[in-house]
């Protein structure tokens, strides 16, 4: 009986034995079930992880590769706007010395101005000096004309006007010391029969005389080609003698 009793005692705790391994078993498949399903999950959760980090490193690949791009652009458009830059400091340098040039001439021009002024002027103060000079000459050839006994002109003298200066109011006659001519001798300008003026002679050359026009007689301006003839001098008592 106390066999019995021990083989069911042995069965029995047997039966707990395994039993309890089954327990423990299944309690330790369902720890590897959870642990395998966490595992699951994390590597699930490393998976979108990885995905989101490479999408990620893709986005910043697609950036920097647009940085580059804006990058390589800037610096072509950098270097564009330098080149500009270049271009328009050398023609703003052009434009300087231009510009100084322009001064230069403007103040060379000025100058000139100012001389030409002064010259003009000097020629206009030198030309009322001949004139008041010329006029005193004619005066004082006037005056020794009246004062000195000239041999008069001989008959059928005749010439012409070869030259006139209308400024200075003096003609060159064809008629000079070849002809015997003197200073002081007065002839009657005409053209195609009518008076244009009276000549005195002032001085006197080789083949040709200076003979100054007298205003007072003037009936038209004297040109060349004009006639000249003697003044027919008014009889003298001396001449009557």
């Amino acid at each position: 009986m106390l066999k019995r009793i021990l083989v069911i005692a042995a069965v029995l705790a047997g039966i707990a034995t395994v039993a309890l391994t089954q327990w423990e078993t299944r309690k330790r498949v369902q720890l590897l079930a959870t642990e395998c399903e966490r595992l699951t999950n994390e590597s699930e959760e490393q998976r979108a992880a990885k995905n989101r980090f490479e999408q990620a490193a893709r986005e910043k690949e697609a950036a920097l590769a647009a940085a580059t791009d804006s990058l390589r652009l800037a610096r072509a458009e950098q270097s564009t706007s330098a080149a500009r830059l270049a271009h328009m400091e050398k023609l703003a340098g052009e434009l300087q010395q231009k510009l100084e040039q322009g001064k230069a001439d403007l103040l060379a021009l000025e100058k000139a101005k100012g001389d030409l002024n002064t010259a003009q002027k000097q020629k206009s103060e030198l030309d009322t000096e001949n004139s008041v000079l010329r006029e005193e000459l004619r005066m004082l050839a006037q005056k020794l004309d009246r004062q000195t006994t000239h041999t008069p002109p001989p008959d059928g003298l005749r010439g012409k006007v070869i030259a006139v200066d209308p400024k200075w109011q003096f003609v060159v006659l064809n008629i000079g010391k070849d002809q015997n001519a003197q200073t002081g001798w007065t002839f009657v300008v005409s053209r195609a029969g009518k008076l244009v003026g009276k000549v005195r002679i002032s001085s006197v050359q080789g083949d040709r005389s200076v003979a100054d026009v007298l205003p007072e007689s003037k009936h038209d301006e004297v040109q060349e080609g004009d006639v000249v003839v003697p003044e027919l001098l008014p009889t003298t008592p001396a001449d009557r003698r």
